[in-house]
């Protein structure tokens, strides 16, 4: 595995319940989403394919650069599929799951 994975963000935690990963990050959703999807696969994050062939990663970026950018008590998140996984968006953090017959599940 490469040296990036040394700024996965921690811990990410697991819920058998849900079978999920949940993971808090203090950088990009475009930097994190990789990073973590590659800790919990046991690849390199070179060994994944481009996040940009999934979803636009600036437009991702910048949904959650600013908190003015939305008002108190919304709640905005971004859900794909992204490497055989779910992956929600929400304000720093980030929720991963198996992906269902590459379908989404719900997201509460």
């Amino acid at each position: 595995m490469s040296d990036t994975l040394t700024t996965v963000p921690r811990p990410i935690k697991y819920d058998h319940e849900r079978d999920e990963y949940c993971a808090r990050f203090n950088t990009t959703p475009s930097e994190a989403i990789p990073i973590v999807i590659a800790e919990i696969s046991g690849v390199d994050t070179l060994d994944l394919e481009p996040l940009y062939d999934t979803v636009d990663p600036d437009a991702l970026d910048w949904l959650f650069s600013d908190p003015s950018l939305t008002q108190p008590g919304d709640d905005l998140s971004v859900v794909f599929s992204y490497a055989g996984y779910e992956v929600i968006v929400r304000d720093g953090i980030l929720k991963v799951a198996p992906s269902e017959n590459g379908g989404m599940r719900d997201q509460e």
